[in-house]
């Protein structure tokens, strides 16, 4: 799981450079204070002074030093008793805020606590992640070079649900892994490819169009169009 905390800037540039964060903070505090997402949404972190501070994203698997879920005001605390190595830190995010100094928490930051999710459902450990762009509004997200989680509207996204039940038994299309209920992001299985590819065997690339074609199925609606963004008539849409 990736938890975070938040950390000096100046603490983390110059720790950072000999492979490991945390030393002042053990010498002070003899912990490293962490949150989960639920307590970066709920707890006030709207300070002045935390503007010159950076959000450590950590991967809890990769911590060596001891982690103790503890308990304080009521609050439940990560704390890490021991440096941390630069190789858990899996990301480095801003401290954001607007004009009234209040706390901003950014799509980036937001993004760590889908992928918790999508780890803990397909149970897996996070390895790495970087994003796409299919040339669409969505948010794609890599993940592990194995899975794909898109994010987009609910509409689409429950048309893309709909289309991947649809067709799940033809085999050269992508299989849906895992959709959240409320539709904020869907999660496919990752089809590497080459967007630039050069067609050299036209059979080849006609046999594949006939093979998912021949699949074509009939979609009893009313209406005409895109199913995320249907129209009463096919001269409308």
């Amino acid at each position: 799981m990736i938890i975070l905390h938040f950390a000096s800037k100046n603490e983390w540039d110059a720790e950072s450079k000999n492979g490991f964060y945390g030393e002042s903070l053990i010498s002070r505090d003899s912990f490293i204070s962490c949150f989960n997402f639920k307590d970066v949404s709920s707890i006030n972190f709207n300070f002045s002074t935390l503007k010159d501070y950076v959000i450590l994203c950590i991967d809890e698997d990769k911590v060596n030093s001891e982690i103790k879920y503890e308990k304080e005001d009521n609050i439940d605390k990560i704390n890490i008793y021991g440096k941390i190595d630069k190789e858990a830190i899996v990301s480095v995010l801003p401290y954001t805020f607007d004009e009234n100094d209040k706390f901003v928490i950014t799509k980036e930051l937001l993004d760590f606590d889908i992928i918790n999710e999508v780890c803990n459902n397909l149970n897996i450990n996070y390895e790495s992640h970087k994003y796409f762009n299919d040339g669409t509004k969505s948010r794609i997200i890599l993940l592990n070079n194995l899975y794909i989680i898109k994010q987009a509207s609910v509409s689409e996204l429950k048309a893309d649900v709909t289309f991947a039940n649809f067709y799940k038994d033809v085999l050269m299309l992508q299989k849906m892994v895992y959709f959240d209920k409320d539709y904020r992001y869907v999660v496919h299985e990752f089809v590497p490819g080459d967007v630039m590819y050069t067609v050299e065997n036209f059979f080849d690339l006609s046999n594949n169009i006939k093979n998912i074609v021949s699949h074509y199925k009939h979609y009893n609606h009313d209406s005409f169009g895109y199913l995320e963004s249907p129209v009463n008539t096919w001269d409308e849409f």
